[in-house]
């Protein structure tokens, strides 16, 4: 007997295995660097959204794919040049405009794999910088777009203009600044300098973060107007300064001194206290936002 419900079930399934394999992914650059004597790779990129990545790699990776609309992404849209100083590699690269589809743009994806001896340098005009296992840490700016770092040992800056800094499982110094974005990194601090003007600083400092004490520098965290999250472990020790000039200070743990008489309407917090038994500055300072401790 005629059974339409079979026969539809067929069909779907005569369909299925008929319907060619996904095309493998096509990749506009695929290029490889001797990193003998190189101890950092700067990465310039105009637009698109990069991967960067420490290993056990013997050379340097760059690696350039992407598509728009189902069109990829082909070797005529990427333009690289490339230049050795002392014991810097430089690499720059532009993605353009194919000639032959001038409205359409290609989405690139930029990938960087380095040995963990290498430090690496990106700088990204328009788009997101996404790191990974940065052994010996790195300097990540975008202009127009967001960072995100998972795991990074050593020195680690991060800058942004209104996108966000993000990291995790950081073990060394950091230096961030963003103008209008957000600074929220995690991890173990050995010294700090975030900065923002009205963006926000979020810094979480795990056990065994230390503070430099004699003239190693410290811990800064300033804001114009933005506010400012601190969160220290238990037995971190160091002098804490926090002040603001007319935002308001939530002291957390640490006791806030009475305040000292001023002139009619004049706002602000602040709060000097000694931890453990270390000399390290902590400096913590806003303008006009708020300052919550923890």
């Amino acid at each position: 007997m005629f059974n339409p419900k079979r026969l539809a079930i067929a069909i779907a399934a005569g369909l299925a295995l008929a319907a060619p394999a996904a095309p493998a992914r096509a990749q506009a650059l695929d290029r490889y660097f001797p990193a003998a004597g190189v101890h950092t790779v700067v990465l310039r990129v105009d637009e698109g959204l990069v991967h960067c990545g420490s290993g056990p790699l013997d050379d340097v990776h760059l690696l350039v794919h992407g598509s728009s609309h189902g069109l990829e992404l082909r070797a005529m849209d990427v333009v690289l040049a490339q230049r050795v100083s002392h014991d810097t590699l430089e690499l720059t690269l532009k993605l353009r405009l194919s000639p032959n589809l001038p409205a359409i743009r290609a989405t690139g994806m930029v990938e960087l794999g380095i040995p963990g001896d290498i430090r690496p340098a990106v700088e990204l005009g328009i788009g997101d910088i996404e790191a990974r296992d940065l052994e010996s840490g790195g300097r990540l700016e975008a202009a127009e777009g967001s960072i995100r770092v998972t795991g990074a040992t050593g020195p680690l800056e991060l800058r942004t203009v209104d996108g966000t800094a993000w990291a995790r499982d950081v073990d060394g110094t950091l230096r961030a600044v963003t103008r209008d974005g957000q600074v929220d990194v995690a991890g173990r601090l050995d010294a700090v300098v975030a900065e923002a003007r009205d963006g926000s600083l979020d810094i979480d400092a795990s056990r065994g973060s230390t503070a430099p004490e004699g003239g190693g520098g410290g811990w800064l965290l300033r804001t114009r107007g933005g506010d400012i999250k601190l969160k220290l472990p238990k037995e971190f020790a160091g002098v804490l300064a926090a002040r603001t000039g007319s935002g308001e200070l939530d002291p957390g743990p640490y006791p806030v001194p009475p305040k000292a008489p001023g002139s009619p309407g004049e706002g602000g917090a602040s709060l000097r206290v000694l931890l453990g038994e270390g000399s390290g500055q902590i400096r913590v300072e806003s303008e006009s936002g708020d300052i919550r401790l923890r």
